[in-house]
This record gives C-alpha cells, sequence and structure tokens, in this order.
C-alpha cells in the first residue's frame, strides 16, 4: 500500500495520535508519513523535516508494516534500583552523623572517610542494591552535602620525630630560641 492512497481511518489516525503525543520526536515521525500522504516527495520532507532520506525512507517502512505503534518511542530503560527518598535521606542521616565512620559501620578497619566505594558496600549491605554507574554514588554524595577533594601530597621522607618536635617546640629563631606556634583547622 502507498502512503498517499492511505484510507480516511489511517489519516484520522495520524492526525489523532500527533495531536496526543507530548513528544516532540514521535510528532515529527507521524509528520513525516503525514506530509507523505500529502503528495511531497522523500526530499522534500526531508528538508521540512531536517531528516536525511535513509530515516524517511526506514520510518515508511516501519508504518507500512506495523502501523502507527512503529512510530512511537520505545521507553528507555532506566535504572530500576533507584533508592526512594527516604532511603537517601536515611543514607544521608548516616553519613551526616561524625560517629558514624566507615570504620564503626564494619565496613572496613582505619576508614574514615567516605569515598564512591565504600558507599557502594553501604548501599548494598544496607537496602541491598547496587547501581550501574559510579556517577549514581557520585549524585549521591551531593545530595548528602559532600564535595569531592583530592588528598594534599605528602612527602614521605619526612621523619615524623621531627615533625612531632617542630609542633610542640614551634619554629626556630635565628636568636636560637623557639617561637611557639598554633595550628587551627
Amino acid at each position: 500500500m502507498r502512503l498517499n492512497k492511505l484510507p480516511m481511518e489511517a489519516l484520522e489516525e495520524l492526525d489523532s495520535a500527533s495531536k496526543a503525543s507530548k513528544n516532540v520526536k514521535e510528532r515529527n515521525r507521524i509528520q513525516v508519513i503525514r506530509l507523505l500522504t500529502k503528495g511531497f516527495s522523500h526530499l522534500q520532507v526531508s528538508e521540512i523535516t531536517q531528516l536525511k532520506q535513509p530515516t524517511i525512507t526506514d520510518l515508511v517502512t516501519r508504518y507500512n508494516k506495523s502501523g502507527i505503534n512503529a512510530l512511537k518511542l520505545k521507553p528507555v530503560p532506566k535504572n530500576n534500583h533507584k533508592l526512594t527518598d527516604s532511603q537517601k535521606d536515611e543514607i544521608k542521616d548516616i553519613l551526616k552523623d561524625k560517629d558514624n565512620t566507615p570504620e564503626l559501620l564494619g565496613l572496613g578497619k582505619g576508614l574514615r572517610f567516605w569515598s564512591v566505594p565504600l558507599l557502594k558496600l553501604l548501599i548494598r549491605n544496607k537496602f541491598g542494591m547496587v547501581y550501574k554507574s559510579d556517577r549514581s554514588y557520585h549524585k549521591l554524595l551531593e545530595y548528602c552535602g559532600f564535595s569531592f577533594h583530592k588528598p594534599q601530597k605528602v612527602n614521605k621522607n619526612i621523619d615524623p620525630k621531627k615533625v612531632n618536635e617542630f609542633v610542640i617546640n614551634g619554629k626556630k629563631r635565628l636568636d636560637g630560641t623557639y617561637r611557639r606556634i598554633t595550628l587551627s583547622w
């Protein structure tokens, strides 16, 4: 069946689907078929809709095979394991509480700061789910009020005894006496 010979019911179905659709891409697909039924050439439809001719040919083929449903967009798969707002708030409360370090929550020894792998482990243990992308964990940390900081470089050749002595005694003056320093964070 050629598109310029569509029955009246099919044309009405295209018009009602175009009005009902909230998606611009879907409406453009329907418009391609409508323009072709009005006698426009593939080249003219390509110029009007800014779609390439192979795309138009593909839409016609799909429409001829499956009708109006072939022009509708398929749902995009989403991450079905999203945390609910209450679960996010629960994670936020856990992370904001200064007494809840990763070590105290049993996620590993000597761990004081939260990271993506630790957050991933916490969510898996608490809610039994895992996000597909680390970006989801970054977003969750942002939601909880955390920001990313690169660690400071530390010279591994520094003698800890001398650092401690400097902190205790202060800075040595030219005359050989020490000036007390105070450190504050």
